[in-house]
């Protein structure tokens, strides 16, 4: 799992200011925590962690749980994103990352971003992923 992050960020694309600061910090076949911490260039103008950045974590944090079932992700179908609290400028957040069902063409996943010390819920996201064919 961590050579796939580390392969995603170098890529330089959309985001990887983010990517790069997740570390891996627990992985099982369709489960994966993360950590980041917040960070000025991840705030909106309200002082907490803008909500396209939140979404992008899940899309891809969400990503990776379906590549720990050896799956193959393609195409976003829904991500829906549930905003509970702020997440602020230094916290630690904890997402965990997981594996609903994946099987034939769609994965569906689910996501939690907490704050590590107090296990406050900032966001959760659900999200519907297109699996390619490894050939595709």
């Amino acid at each position: 799992m961590k050579g796939v992050l580390a392969s995603i960020v170098s890529l330089n694309r959309y985001g990887h200011a983010a990517a790069r600061r997740l570390e891996i910090v627990e992985a099982s076949p369709g489960r994966v925590v993360f950590e980041v911490t917040i960070d000025d260039d991840m705030m909106n103008l309200n002082g907490a962690i803008h909500g396209g950045c939140v979404a992008y974590l899940f899309d891809l944090t969400t990503s990776l749980a379906l590549v720990s079932q050896n799956a193959f992700p393609g195409t976003s179908v829904d991500l829906s994103t549930q905003y509970v609290s702020a997440g602020k400028l230094g916290e630690t957040m904890l997402i965990t990352a997981e594996v609903v069902k994946a099987g034939g063409m769609m994965g569906y996943l689910r996501g939690s971003m907490k704050e590590k010390t107090t296990g406050r819920v900032v966001a959760t996201a659900s999200h519907v992923k297109f699996i390619k064919k490894p050939n595709m």
